[in-house]
């Protein structure tokens, strides 16, 4: 009898959480959905023109707090990479990617974070410093577009910058593990 309780109360668990995640608030592209928290506000509609071959995709950011995560999104066109997908590739072009990344914003001073799967689509996620202080960053590549996601902790202002937390890193990689591209 216990373990069938215990069982039943695992279920429950589960099912809470999921429903928990599904209940959220989406961020649509023509591409991609993400979802965000409830708290979470959608800062600008996608754009519907590219400019150089970087299409803004809109931001979003935590409403609930004054120092909060501002995440921003993006795709960008790389014509002499149109035969990479890291959505079927192996680990060592995963590292390899990856290490690309790395010395491209090589003087940020890049740390890996790892790979993150969302469902079945890596993202390269990097934690770096530029001129305006902390930012992690994730990537993936299909067919020569760079899918960016990435994010800032910044005031309600915008216009000024805070470190990164852990609990930054985790909200951040929350989100990006309920990306679903659009089929």
């Amino acid at each position: 009898m216990k373990k069938i309780t215990a069982l039943l109360l695992a279920l429950a668990l589960v099912l809470c959480a999921v429903s928990s995640l599904a209940e959220g608030k989406p961020f649509t592209t023509k591409y991609f959905t993400l979802t965000l928290p409830d708290t979470w506000d959608i800062g600008t509609d996608p754009a519907e023109e590219s400019e150089d071959g970087e299409e803004d995709l809109g931001y979003f950011y935590d409403a609930s707090k004054d120092v909060a995560l501002e995440v921003m999104v993006y795709m960008e066109l790389f014509e002499e990479m149109k035969d990479v997908s890291l959505w079927n590739a192996s680990e060592a072009e995963l590292k390899d990617y990856a290490d690309m990344l790395l010395e491209e914003f090589g003087e940020d001073h890049p740390v890996l974070l790892g790979t993150l799967m969302a469902g079945n689509i890596p993202f390269v996620v990097i934690r770096g410093t530029d001129e305006y202080g902390d930012y992690i960053y994730a990537e993936t590549m299909t067919n020569g577009y760079a899918i960016v996601i990435d994010a800032v902790v910044t005031d309600a202002s915008g216009a000024n910058f805070y470190p990164l937390t852990d609990d930054h890193i985790e909200q951040f990689k929350s989100i990006l593990l309920t990306f679903v591209p659009v089929t």
